[in-house]
């Protein structure tokens, strides 16, 4: 289309050599080479409107502390391993990962973090080698948890997987029908999370069997938070909700002026949004 309005804007204030005819005068060559010029400038500009061109993802990762160390992805799709002490990367990690959007999860002496390239990672803190990866059918854009034993995780190809943090067995993986690109939350017995179908679920934290769903008139992006016997999330439509832990009932919903995408902070029975 930018080609398209290029062309039709160079014909209007450019004179073409004809055969027979004088060459254009200085003015209007000097006319064609600014419309060159400023094309030019527009596609550096707009990569995308050019045929072929494929968008590379960024990520935008935030960072986690455990213990000495801070760890965190990149612009560049890395996982870096920071030592607070000395301010100096110990280790890095980036093969293939194309984006990284959500902040590491670190248990147990190992790093977990979701990638862009539909894989899961399970890295050793201390040197940041590969224990195992998981692959799944689409980008991952939200974070993992870690409970009981076992690592959590949405991916694009519309299900939340449930493995081995030890090893990264498969345990089980619930067929959500909705990209899922938030960060699940836990309890003692329950995982929740939402869809961008509309749709926020609980399920058997040991099972993956469905306990309750609701459905919301916007997708939802937010991670959850869990407070008690409330799970609060926000949608697309700008919706705070605060559900029933236990069978998913509404107790409030609160209208903001826009989205929600981040996690809820709940302190001291304040919800922070």
């Amino acid at each position: 289309m930018l080609i398209i309005c290029w062309r039709r804007f160079l014909r209007k204030i450019c004179v073409f050599e004809k055969p027979g005819l004088a060459e254009a005068d200085s003015r209007s060559r000097g006319r064609a080479w600014l419309a060159l010029a400023l094309c030019l400038l527009l596609l550096l500009m707009f990569p995308s409107c050019v045929p072929g061109y494929k968008s590379q993802p960024k990520g935008w990762s935030g960072p986690v502390v455990a213990g000495e160390m801070l760890y965190t992805g990149t612009r560049k799709a890395e996982v870096k391993a920071v030592d607070l002490s000395t301010l100096r990367v110990r280790w890095k990690f980036g093969e293939g990962l194309e984006a990284i959007y959500a902040a590491p999860k670190v248990s147990e002496g190992t790093v977990y973090v979701g990638a862009y390239n539909g894989k899961l990672y399970a890295l050793d803190a201390e040197k940041g080698w590969q224990k195992w990866a998981h692959s799944t059918g689409g980008p991952i854009v939200g974070g993992p948890e870690v409970a009981e034993g076992k690592v959590f995780f949405g991916s694009s190809d519309g299900k939340l997987y449930a493995l081995e943090a030890e090893g990264g067995k498969l345990v089980w993986e619930f067929e959500a029908g909705g990209k899922i690109w938030c960060t699940p939350a836990v309890d003692r017995e329950r995982i929740y999370f939402g869809s961008l179908n509309h749709h926020f679920y609980a399920l058997d934290l040991n099972t993956g069997r469905l306990i309750w769903e609701e459905e919301f008139r916007a997708a939802v992006v937010s991670s959850p938070a869990v407070d008690g016997d409330k799970v609060y999330v926000g949608t697309l439509e700008g919706e705070l909700h605060a559900l029933d832990c236990r069978s998913g009932r509404a107790v409030w919903s609160f209208k903001a002026g826009n989205w929600f995408w981040s996690r809820p902070l709940v302190e001291e029975g304040l919800v922070y949004v």
